[in-house]
């Protein structure tokens, strides 16, 4: 699906289809497929870029996901939503990191970008 088939979704479509690749791409994380994290990393990209266009309210929609069961929509939600509530966001990031694996090692890489200045939030 492109960019251009997640427009015409609403936002709570858009916020159901964000939570089906961020754990797509956590699943892929954990078991190590690189195919698998590469295309879910490429729909969460689309995805965050509609959600940019649509604006801050939109963004918010996907607040609730930051208390999601999988560690991996937690993490992918909370780095989507470091520029719109950057405090609970970091905090679900440094919970992420804190845990071990291999998408805690994302998380912790994330946060180094985020003190090094590295890495931006928009």
């Amino acid at each position: 699906m492109k960019s251009k088939s997640f427009d015409s979704l609403s936002d709570e479509g858009l916020a159901s289809a964000f939570e089906k690749w961020a754990d797509a791409a956590g699943e892929a994380t954990l078991v190590g497929d690189r195919q698998k994290m590469r295309q879910a990393a490429y729909r969460l990209r689309d995805l965050s870029d509609v959600f940019r266009a649509r604006g801050r309210e939109a963004r918010l929609i996907l607040l609730p996901l930051l208390d999601h069961p999988k560690q991996g929509v937690r993490y992918y939600v909370a780095k989507h939503l470091l520029a719109i509530a950057p405090e609970r966001a970091r905090s679900v990031i440094e919970q992420v990191a804190a845990v071990g694996g291999p998408i805690a090692g994302a998380a912790g890489m994330t946060l180094h970008a985020l003190d090094t200045g590295i890495f931006k939030p928009d």
